[in-house]
């Protein structure tokens, strides 16, 4: 049941669902600080999202998808109450996003990817 409702399963078969975001721009942020995890948390890689979003990223790069990225930060990670937190929305360079979202609205296109979204460097 897991594997058919995720978009990702890196063991299953096809890497599960990852297929229908072939052809989507996809950007995934993490911040895999395992220093703090370990620390605050007694967390590690195991129990953290950072390695599926990697091999997501990847498993989109290895099918096609030229407008799927990984956005890995360091030291951004910091509530609103000043508190470090690698999950905090802080991560997220918002100038950034907005400019890749405003690039994904003016549907920009390819001649070899005709169809699919576009994002320019």
């Amino acid at each position: 049941m897991y594997q058919q409702a995720s978009p990702f399963c890196y063991s299953a078969a096809e890497r599960s669902n990852a297929r229908w975001l072939n052809h989507t721009a996809v950007r995934s942020y993490t911040e895999p600080d395992i220093s703090w995890w370990i620390r605050q948390r007694r967390k590690d890689y195991y129990d953290l999202n950072v390695v599926d979003n990697a091999a997501l990223i990847n498993q989109l790069q290895l099918n096609g998808n030229q407008a799927a990225e990984l956005i890995v930060t360091a030291n951004q990670g910091v509530h609103e109450n000043g508190e470090k937190h690698p999950h905090a929305w802080s991560i997220m360079d918002q100038q950034a996003l907005l400019g890749w979202c405003v690039q994904l609205f003016t549907k920009k296109t390819s001649a070899n990817w005709v169809g699919s979204w576009v994002i320019e460097n």
